[in-house]
């Protein structure tokens, strides 16, 4: 079993919280991870335009989700940001074209690039327990889901 170095915070857990954009999410999140210092100043800058090129929006059938990322040369530390949203934020579908509605957004910063695809299949691995991700979007509790994620993903 992999064992991924992946530090939760509580500040980047945004539990049934609404924007009105993807931009506004990122432009938000970005700008407390360059203020913690946890990413380099064109964070926001180059996750907008990954987003253009290799969309991150997938759905589960169950659940809509997406797992926005940036280059590991763009990070400082490993670090993840969460955010449950029942209005959902748009991201373009990642394996075909259309539209998700993403409910649940996991922001991966990660510093190393190989490590970084070992952390990207925790997620998808992540994403076959319906019942592990629904408790994560039904909470209102930022303990419980950082408890959820270090039980799943570390």
């Amino acid at each position: 079993m992999i064992r991924i170095e992946m530090n939760f915070y509580g500040d980047l857990i945004y539990l049934n919280r609404d924007f009105s954009d993807r931009e506004e999410m990122f432009n938000e999140i970005g700008t407390v991870l360059i203020e913690k210092g946890m990413v380099k100043p064109v964070y926001i800058e180059e996750i907008l335009k990954r987003e253009e090129s290799f969309p991150t929006g997938i759905d589960l059938g169950y659940m809509q989700v997406a797992m926005p990322h940036v280059e590991a040369k763009h990070v400082n530390d490993n670090a993840m940001f969460v955010v449950t949203t029942k209005k959902g934020v748009e991201f373009e579908n990642a394996e075909d074209d259309g539209i998700v509605n993403s409910k649940i957004i996991f922001g991966l910063i990660v510093k190393d690039s190989e490590k970084h695809l070992d952390f990207l299949m925790k997620l998808v691995e992540l994403y076959q327990k319906e019942d592990v991700l629904k408790k994560i979007y039904d909470s209102n509790d930022v303990e419980e889901v950082m408890t959820i994620l270090k039980q799943n993903l570390i």
